[in-house]
């Protein structure tokens, strides 16, 4: 059985890095815990909905899956903690930064809005962007990536199933030196991403997360 800590212990420490920080458009100053499970952590929708916090699976490469707490959002950013004091940064549903992995990937950049943020014309877009990594054999790439609508799937989200919208995206390096694939699953209705399998670059592990109770802008402390 995955070990659980009560929800108590989520919310206590909450409260005292909350009394901390105070900064941001919009945040959520809440401390972030994961809990690794033997194999997996496993909750139920009670001690999800329990939790007062945006929270969310996260696996990375073949560790075990964590249960995380999102520790702020500002400008568009959503920022989730791993227990080891990782640091892993979303955008309109991508992977735009990590600190404390083998490899990080430090920046992103495009002249163009990533398609992501209209999920639901995704089908044959196309996206043109720089990424770089904190290692020089990766840094400074240019990139290009091409979306395909799967169709719906039906896709475990925590302890209930969904019917969401699969989309495969490929990305290559525009010099041809390499190329990879990450997978989402969208809301059918929003757009917004609810699953993802992502990789933080060439050679680089994979980063599973699922969304379980998401973030509202509207959310304050």
């Amino acid at each position: 059985m995955a070990k659980i800590f009560p929800a108590f212990v989520l919310l206590c420490a909450s409260w005292l890095i909350g009394c901390s920080q105070h900064t941001g458009d919009a945040y959520l100053d809440s401390v972030t815990v994961a809990l690794l499970g033997m194999p997996d952590v496993e909750l139920s929708a009670e001690q999800i909905a329990n939790v007062p916090y945006p929270n969310a699976y996260l696996t990375v490469g073949k560790l075990p899956r964590a249960f995380v707490v999102l520790n702020y959002a500002e400008h568009g950013q959503l920022k989730w903690i791993s227990a080891d004091h990782n640091l892993f940064v979303m955008q309109q549903g991508r992977w735009v930064k990590t600190i404390g992995l083998e490899v990080n990937l430090s920046h992103i950049e495009s002249s163009h809005l990533d398609p992501l943020a209209d999920g639901l014309h995704l089908d044959g877009a196309t996206w043109h962007w720089h990424a770089d990594w904190d290692q020089d054999y990766t840094s400074g790439r240019d990139l290009i990536s091409r979306f395909k609508v799967l169709g719906m799937e039906s896709v475990a989200v925590g302890p209930d199933k969904r019917q969401l919208l699969a989309v495969e995206e490929q990305v290559s390096e525009v010099q041809g030196e390499f190329s990879y694939r990450n997978h989402y699953w969208l809301d059918p209705n929003s757009g917004a991403v609810i699953k993802s399998r992502q990789r933080m670059g060439p050679k680089l592990p994979e980063l599973e997360f699922v969304l379980l109770k998401p973030f509202s802008p509207k959310e304050s402390l």
